[in-house]
């Protein structure tokens, strides 16, 4: 038996108005998307400044597996033990405080993590799930930019963010401790980090759920759900794989040493790049010693010059007033 025209008619009502609300989604998350805070090498575009490559300074050095493999004439350690850590950076010309001597992790340079970013997220907009997508490219570009571990960005909760503490306002951090207890942080929302939250909170982050002003609602939600409806944290895994996804597509030549972490030593080499010493980066990584914070600090092979450089020009200001 074939349906009444009345019914055919509901049905083709019910179908425009869905095609409607799908569309009214698509666009709303389009004009969300383009109020994303920009970035870029050596721009003030919202996101914070980062300072320019200075002439003749390269952009940071190349990446290197560790294996028994001979590089430039150079033997490559089998474990990257610091002595071989140590003769290979300095035939290359990097800095002996490449955190390849210490804990095997080279961030890459700032031009690469400006390409896989400015890629991440232009993928955006044809995510097959969005906010998933977004919640991944929001939390390890967080952490390129104040350096949280990822574990510490799966706790974070809506609640953890002062925006009226300091001068750019904080967010608590819950890190590493002894016997089982979280040890905790306040760290500036500097370097564009508050720009990118506010833009995550007003917009993409309610499309997980509604529950942004409970207790307990996590910063970066899982799309599981609790009994009560209310969505779960984010795991250390989503975001490791996602990363992953990233620069197999932007980075390819960093595929398996890109990861959240070494975006926690890039975020350190930037910032004390940027003039930070090196206790306020400990401080913000969460260290309780310094040469810990030392390990994470990968400068230029030209740092030695450009900081004689700079401490000529103090002096000179100071009798030139």
């Amino acid at each position: 038996m074939w349906p009444s025209a009345a019914c055919c008619d509901a049905v083709f009502d019910q179908s425009c108005g869905l095609r409607y609300l799908l569309w009214g989604i698509v666009g709303r998350r389009l004009v969300v998307l383009q109020q994303m805070p920009q970035f870029g090498l050596g721009e003030g575009d919202g996101m914070g400044q980062r300072l320019p490559v200075a002439s003749g300074q390269d952009a940071g050095p190349e990446p290197r597996c560790r294996d028994h493999r001979v590089e430039g004439g150079v033997p490559v350690g089998a474990r990257g033990g610091a002595r071989g850590g140590m003769v290979q950076d300095l035939a290359r010309g990097v800095g002996v405080e490449s955190g390849h001597v210490g804990d095997g992790v080279l961030p890459p340079p700032a031009a690469d993590v400006d390409r896989l970013f400015a890629g991440w997220r232009d993928d955006l907009h044809a995510a097959r799930t969005y906010a998933p997508s977004v919640r991944n490219y929001t939390a390890c570009r967080l952490a390129s930019l104040i350096g949280p571990r990822v574990s510490e960005l799966c706790l974070l909760e809506v609640d953890d963010i002062h925006w009226d503490l300091g001068t750019f306002g904080k967010v608590l951090l819950r890190g590493k401790g002894s016997r089982g207890q979280k040890k905790e942080r306040l760290v500036p929302l500097i370097n564009g980090s508050r720009e990118l939250l506010e833009w995550w909170l007003q917009g993409p982050r309610w499309e997980f759920d509604d529950h942004l002003d409970e207790p307990g609602a996590p910063l970066f939600p899982s799309e599981r759900r609790d009994p009560g409806g209310r969505c779960k944290r984010v795991s250390t895994s989503a975001i490791r794989g996602a990363m992953a996804e990233a620069v197999q597509r932007h980075l390819p030549r960093w595929v398996g040493r890109a990861t959240p972490h070494a975006l926690r030593h890039f975020a350190a080499s930037d910032l004390y790049a940027q003039g930070m010493n090196v206790v306020a980066v400990q401080e913000l990584l969460g260290h309780r010693w310094i040469n810990t914070t030392m390990i994470y600090v990968h400068v230029n092979k030209t740092h030695i010059e450009d900081a004689w450089i700079s401490a000529g020009q103090r002096v000179a200001s100071r009798f030139t007033g």
